[in-house]
């Protein structure tokens, strides 16, 4: 399985990619490419993430001036709506849920949750998923 992983926060980025193989979620054959920014939503940036990866994750809020999670994702399904995409996000607002529910194929998880087991767990669960898929 390949998988992105997009933040503006490159703490976030190696947490993440560590707490996803200690907790088993990711095994060697996996490919895990970090990334620190969206250069643009052009069509050679969204289809080089639609054909290098079969999971998509990104932080909403890659920085001031910058392409956001949710404006990205929303293209790479628009393109491809088969694309497995999550969002991670801080924003626990009732608005940032409807964006979210309204694009297909875009799972949103909140930062730093504890509830149901926390993020890593969650995106665990997706992961699985994917990997029956594939």
């Amino acid at each position: 399985m390949r998988i992105a992983l997009i933040d503006d926060n490159k703490t976030i980025l190696k947490i993440n990619e560590v707490m996803l193989r200690k907790e088993n979620h990711i095994n060697e054959n996996d490919k895990i490419e970090v990334f620190e920014e969206i250069k643009d939503l052009s069509n050679d940036t969204i289809n080089y993430f639609i054909n290098e990866f079969d999971l998509i994750v990104c932080d909403q809020d890659l920085g001031v001036g910058k392409v956001n999670g949710l404006d990205f994702l929303k293209k790479v399904i628009e393109i491809e709506s088969n694309k497995h995409c999550v969002l991670l996000t801080g924003n626990d607002s009732l608005l940032m849920k409807a964006k979210t529910a309204m694009s297909k194929n875009i799972n949103y998880l909140i930062k730093n949750n504890d509830k149901n087991g926390g993020t890593i767990f969650k995106l665990g669960e997706i992961i699985s998923k994917v990997r029956k898929e594939a």
